[in-house]
């Protein structure tokens, strides 16, 4: 039989058989350039795996030690503020150091305005004309308390007192700078209270140098009308007739409480009344008709014995040894609750300032036109 002819050339080989093992020397060289590209690229991939790793790794610890920093700042910050809320107002108050960014420092302060503020504004609002004066007024009562703040000590007052101490004194400065005499002359019978009698009147002799309520500048047709009308209100109230005297040599003719006390204890009241009648015809430059008319009524209590002459039940159940007693023939000495030259010039300003009082209010009644 016929040999078959062959399709492929005796030098070229045909495919290989289907399962045959590859022949490794027969891949292209492309091939292998792509093998090894292939293999720096994981090599690659794998670096930069391992450096986000070890990022991620320094992130964690640094964001650990941060949160523990943060954790012991707030922990010392809260044991701060436990500490302080703790504190009672004095300890707060006595705070202070020389760094004016002191975080303690203002801690306290914001602390002590946060325990006190509310009702500082709220009692300058109840004596100011309006909230705009009020608002004021606190404001700078605040930044007074605690620029005096080394004045203040529990064993004389509680905390809340020294500030509303602050804002007495305020509110008077507030209305004497604005020349509101009326409301000065109030807000200065709120702060009678905190202050000594010698506080006091060392105030109103500052007041009175800057030109004081109880004195006018000159004699005119205005200033007498006031006059007039002070001695009108004066002599028609219902005050015992030692105080109306006591207010006429203090407040009307300058006289000191001491000097009172010193010169006119044992002088007659009827002799006093005549002696504060003249001179206030000389202050207030009034003529001497117009001073006897309103002293009609003085004059006359003089005469009374002393259970009908005074009307108050507060000064009748304080001297039961003066009834039946003519007013006129008693001096300032039978009225002294003191045995002492300070508590008997107490007296003379209890005295005085209980007129003055009630001369205020008559102002406020009267819408204040006449107020010297």
């Amino acid at each position: 039989m016929a040999d078959q002819p062959s399709d492929v050339s005796a030098g070229t080989a045909g495919p290989p058989a289907a399962g045959a093992p590859v022949d490794a020397g027969r891949l292209s060289k492309r091939g292998r350039r792509a093998d090894k590209s292939a293999c720096q690229a994981c090599e690659q991939l794998q670096a930069r795996l391992d450096t986000l790793e070890r990022l991620h790794e320094k992130r964690e610890a640094l964001l650990e030690a941060l949160a523990g920093d943060l954790d012991a700042l707030a922990q010392r910050g809260h044991a701060r503020a436990v500490a302080l809320v703790e504190m009672p107002d004095e300890a707060l108050a006595l705070t202070r150091c020389a760094d004016e960014d002191c975080e303690i420092c203002k801690d306290s302060f914001n602390l002590l305005f946060a325990r006190h503020g509310r009702a500082m504004r709220g009692h300058a609002l109840a004596r100011s004309r309006s909230e705009a004066d009020a608002d004021e007024v606190a404001q700078d009562a605040w930044l007074e308390l605690w620029r005096h703040r080394h004045q203040y000590s529990s064993t004389r007052a509680v905390f809340r007192a020294f500030a509303i101490h602050w804002v007495r004194r305020c509110l008077v400065r507030f209305y004497s700078d604005r020349k509101d005499r009326l409301q000065t002359e109030l807000c200065l019978d709120d702060l009678r209270g905190d202050l000594s009698d010698a506080e006091f009147e060392d105030l109103l002799s500052r007041r009175s140098a800057q030109g004081s309520v109880m004195a006018s500048a000159e004699a005119n047709v205005e200033r007498n009308a006031r006059y007039e009308w002070l001695l009108k209100e004066l002599l028609a109230g219902a005050n015992p007739p030692h105080q109306l005297l006591a207010f006429c040599f203090c407040k009307l003719l300058d006289w000191k409480p001491r000097e009172v006390v010193q010169e006119l204890s044992d002088t007659p009241l009827r002799q006093l009344a005549i002696e504060a009648k003249t001179g206030y015809m000389e202050v207030g430059a009034l003529p001497s008709p117009v001073v006897n008319l309103h002293c009609v009524k003085l004059d006359r209590r003089m005469e009374l014995r002393f259970e009908d002459a005074v009307a108050d039940r507060k000064t009748l159940e304080t001297y039961p040894g003066l009834f039946g007693r003519i007013v006129g023939d008693t001096t300032f000495r039978d009225y002294y609750t003191g045995s002492t030259t300070d508590a008997q010039c107490a007296n003379v300003s209890e005295w005085w300032w209980a007129v003055f009082r009630r001369l205020v209010a008559a102002a406020v009644n009267d819408g204040g036109r006449f107020w010297p």
